[in-house]
């Protein structure tokens, strides 16, 4: 569809993520305006940087800066859940998606997803929950309903989904992302933005990046460390005065 057909929020919805103390955004202008124009263009890129090196924040203000505002979707790993299959898919649809959406929605192709979210049997009482056929199925059939629930609840809408603090992903979220991404999901309709920490990329992080269509796809970011200079600046806009001489690579030690 053209751009100019495709429904658009009315207002910028919260980002929904709770952000560290804020400090003035400096220093990373020119990878914005990359992960813009991916954004435009829709497809997918893997931010990195050390920890603490401003992923959460530079993804908030490309969100700040797209105009008109897309559907956010952010998705948090942490690392105590790396075990627990879908975690992070089960928190973001919980936030993102609203109970109006659900119910909208045919009982039969929510089913599925019944065992990750309760109260989705709640919103469908006339649904009968059938048992697994096994873990495979359960998967194939988990990833058919979650993709064709996102075709129906978004629609033609602009989307940006952040999947953050990638290197504690379980491997069935990774692998739902791969399956979006084999059938073209984001193209044309916005940015997957995955961001990990340089060096601690889990072993299902490290086969997700070798996936051959990933590869073929992907845009790679690398932030590079503040310099003496970009600190200085932060600590000036902090402090609201001129810091003292030698403060922005003290603080760089």
């Amino acid at each position: 569809h053209a751009e100019a057909d495709r429904p658009v929020p009315s207002r910028r919805p919260p980002w929904g993520v709770s952000l560290s103390l804020q400090v003035p955004f400096v220093g990373r202008e020119g990878e914005l305006e990359r992960l813009r124009h991916l954004y435009q263009r829709g497809g997918c890129a893997l931010l990195r940087a050390e920890p603490g090196g401003g992923k959460s924040r530079l993804a908030h203000e490309l969100y700040q800066l797209l105009e008109p505002p897309p559907r956010a979707l952010v998705a948090i790993c942490r690392p105590m859940e790396s075990g627990m299959p879908y975690q992070a898919l089960v928190d973001m649809l919980r936030q993102f998606v609203q109970p109006e959406e659900w119910q909208r929605l045919d009982s039969a192709l929510c089913a599925p997803l019944f065992g990750l979210l309760p109260e989705l049997a709640r919103l469908h009482p006339e649904e009968e929950i059938t048992p697994p056929e096994g873990l495979q199925a359960t998967r194939t059939s988990l990833y058919e309903a979650l993709h064709k629930i996102m075709e129906q609840v978004f629609g033609d809408q602009r989307l940006y989904w952040v999947f953050d603090d990638a290197q504690w992903s379980d491997e069935p979220s990774l692998g739902f992302l791969i399956y979006l991404l084999e059938r073209n999901f984001f193209e044309g309709r916005g940015l997957l933005l995955i961001a990990s920490r340089f060096e601690q990329a889990s072993d299902h992080l490290r086969a997700f990046l070798r996936e051959p269509h990933f590869r073929d796809i992907l845009t790679q970011i690398d932030l590079p460390a503040l310099n003496e200079g970009e600190v200085t600046q932060i600590a000036r806009d902090v402090l609201v005065s001129e810091p003292p001489e030698g403060l922005g690579a003290a603080l760089l030690r």
